[in-house]
């Protein structure tokens, strides 16, 4: 008997989460097989060393004490333990040019100080660590959202070749270059560089062995 399996991944770029749902279950005879539910995922963390050296000043909003705040209170929950924590790279200045106006990205990184201080506004100022941090702020953006989906074929149950889909249309799970591949074990679909907000549904069927 054939069972669905479906996963839906929610991305929003304001926040660099990867929320997970799965629904269904798979039936033969008198067997029920769950489907893992979010708990047993894996969610990634990005973060870099530079974030916290940006800033702006005793009492301005943008304080590295937040970052403080998030770190000891991921660990007092106990969420520290079950994250897989990632160094965020720098973003390319291309795709930060296709969410920002190319001049004014120009412009910050031609006069970012290398001492003190350079204010650009009433609200905003930047030092010397302030254009990394931007850099690796925006990187992790685009990692957390140029994810891949992957998943374990259930025990007791065959992965049904071919039956593979992403929104609904077919990829191959072939190690041919397009986003699909089931390697034996695990079926895995690359999202690539998800528009902010966006659903992706991910889809395949197994067989009850």
């Amino acid at each position: 008997m054939d069972s669905r399996r479906k996963r839906t991944a929610t991305v929003a770029k304001q926040a660099p989460v990867l929320s997970n749902e799965w629904s269904g279950h798979a039936v033969g005879l008198n067997r029920r097989i769950p489907l893992p539910d979010a708990r047993a995922m894996t969610t990634a963390y990005y973060s870099h060393s530079s974030c916290p050296l940006h800033d702006m000043g005793s009492g301005h909003p943008e304080s590295p004490a937040r970052l403080v705040a998030v770190e000891k209170g991921m660990g007092v929950v106990g969420v520290d333990r079950q994250v897989a924590r990632r160094e965020a790279p720098q973003a390319p200045l291309d795709a930060i040019k296709r969410v920002h106006n190319p001049r004014y990205v120009n412009e910050l990184m031609m006069f970012a100080p290398t001492r003190g201080s350079l204010r650009l506004d009433d609200d905003t100022s930047m030092n010397r660590h302030s254009l990394k941090a931007a850099l690796h702020s925006a990187g992790a953006v685009v990692a957390a959202t140029d994810a891949v989906i992957a998943d374990a074929i259930p025990a007791g149950t065959i992965y049904v070749p071919g039956s593979l889909k992403l929104d609904g249309a077919a990829v191959s799970d072939t190690g041919d270059g397009d986003a699909g591949v089931f390697d034996g074990q695990r079926v895995s679909v690359r999202l690539g560089n998800v528009a902010s907000p966006a659903v992706r549904t991910v889809s395949f069927q197994v067989r009850i062995d």
